[in-house]
């Protein structure tokens, strides 16, 4: 008999690692469970920074304008016309597209290729509408779910929800939670992530540089203003008693402070080490 032919998974997702982003993370940790179970995958996403090489071992980083990301904190990549090409070949290759989120432009472009081929498509949407500061923002990004956003979940095989407010707000857009829809919340890894010790405590703050000695809080995401940077910044101004422990970069990024220690980048897999080093996770956002 012949042997069977493995699946083709073609996802796409507006950034990848090393952009930091829990979206990201997501993406790659389920990048990795498809080819541990032995499925073929390319992944496609804006290539930030550009010294990455374009292709690698599956990952496919194409040329993008990042212009709202850098001037407004707003993550929405343009793609050119080699994107719309990868995403084009993608959409026919694939058994089937798993797009990250609906109203990114790489997830409409392969929603419309996608529809084209006939090639089933999954949804994972992990955010709902997000609240700016500026009233401009809001109405375009409310203009975007009911357009964009719309578009691509009326197109989907099956959405999935990660989250109550990704559900909540999905749903109202849609007039209805759509029959094909399922709610599964990310996950954590429970050997990784869970109450230290009070020696792997001391050696947590040992590598990062921190206090042993002082209550730490920890402030974990990009540097934009969704996720309430600058309200960490402040409670770190008022509360010298704590030592603040911000890890992420972007936009917003912290003034130096005698209290406050700021690491940009913390590879996926030492992310641990800021939670058990940390007393208490401040979730501004």
């Amino acid at each position: 008999m012949p042997e069977p032919v493995a699946l083709r998974v073609g996802m796409v997702s507006s950034f990848m690692p090393p952009h930091l982003g829990g979206l990201e993370v997501v993406a790659e940790s389920l990048f990795d469970a498809y080819r541990a179970a032995g499925f073929e995958v390319r992944w496609i996403a804006s290539r930030v920074p550009r010294t990455l090489p374009p292709r690698d071992g599956g990952r496919i980083r194409v040329k993008c304008w990042n212009g709202f990301e850098q001037w407004l904190g707003v993550p929405w990549p343009v793609w050119g016309p080699r994107g719309i090409q990868e995403v084009a070949r993608l959409a026919e290759w694939a058994d089937v597209v798993h797009l990250h989120d609906c109203v990114y432009l790489g997830s409409v472009l392969a929603a419309i290729f996608a529809h084209r081929h006939r090639t089933p498509m999954l949804v994972s949407q992990q955010i709902g509408l997000v609240h700016y500061r500026s009233a401009l923002l809001n109405r375009l990004q409310r203009v975007a779910y009911h357009t964009l956003g719309r578009l691509v979940l009326r197109k989907a095989s099956h959405v999935v929800f990660c989250s109550p407010e990704a559900e909540a707000f999905m749903t109202t857009l849609l007039g209805g939670r759509p029959s094909t829809s399922s709610t599964i919340f990310n996950g954590i890894d429970p050997a990784r992530f869970r109450p230290p010790s009070v020696a792997e405590r001391a050696t947590a703050r040992q590598a990062l540089g921190l206090p042993e000695s002082k209550r730490v809080a920890l402030f974990a995401g990009r540097l934009v203003e969704k996720k309430g940077v600058d309200l960490f910044v402040q409670v770190c101004g008022q509360t010298t008693s704590h030592h603040f422990l911000m890890v992420g970069d972007g936009p917003l990024r912290p003034t130096t402070s005698e209290n406050l220690t700021w690491i940009p980048h913390l590879p996926s897999a030492r992310m641990a080490l800021a939670y058990q080093a940390a007393d208490v996770l401040l979730l501004t956002s």
